[in-house]
C-alpha cells in the first residue's frame, strides 16, 4: 500500500494543502469541522506535516493525531534551510505547502512524529508560561 504524504501551510483562517499524489494545492478553512471532514476523505496510510505556529497548527495536529494518522510538526527554521538547499527563493502559502510535502516525503525517516502533550506536560507548560508573564510584569 502506497503512503500519501501531505504538506500543509497553516494560517489563522485557512490551510493550504499539497498532497504527494497530484501536487495540486487546495485550501480549506482552519476549523475543526472542516479539518475533520477533510481527514475523513483521506486513507489511513497518510502522513501529514506542517510547520509549528504560535497555536494555529494545533487544531490540525490534534485532529490528525486523533484520526490515527501520523503527524509531523516541523521547525520552520529547518524547512527554511531545506528550501534554501533545494534552491527555492520565492515564498508564498502554496509554495510552502508544496515544499513541506516534498520535505516530509524525503526526510520523514529522520524525523519524530508529533504527539500531544500529556496532562503533566500541559500543566508544566501552563505554569512555565504564567511564570514568564509574571517575570515580564515585574521587570516593567
Amino acid at each position: 500500500m502506497q503512503i500519501l504524504y501531505i504538506g500543509v501551510d497553516v494560517s489563522a483562517k485557512q490551510l493550504d494543502i499539497c498532497s504527494s499524489d497530484d501536487k495540486q494545492v487546495t485550501q480549506i478553512a482552519n476549523t475543526l469541522s472542516a479539518i475533520e471532514q477533510w481527514l475523513g476523505l483521506l486513507p489511513l496510510e497518510t502522513i501529514i506535516a506542517m510547520e509549528v505556529t504560535s497555536h494555529n497548527h494545533l487544531v490540525l495536529a490534534e485532529a490528525t493525531y486523533r484520526s490515527g494518522r501520523q503527524v509531523y510538526v516541523l521547525n520552520p527554521m529547518q524547512v527554511k534551510h531545506y528550501a534554501q538547499g533545494v534552491g527555492r527563493r520565492t515564498k508564498n502559502d502554496r509554495i510552502d505547502a508544496r515544499l513541506i510535502c516534498r520535505y516530509i516525503q524525503r526526510e520523514q525517516h529522520e524525523l519524530r512524529a508529533w504527539q500531544p502533550m500529556t496532562q503533566s506536560q500541559a500543566t508544566i507548560n501552563t505554569l512555565f508560561n504564567r511564570r514568564g508573564t509574571l517575570v515580564n510584569l515585574r521587570s516593567v
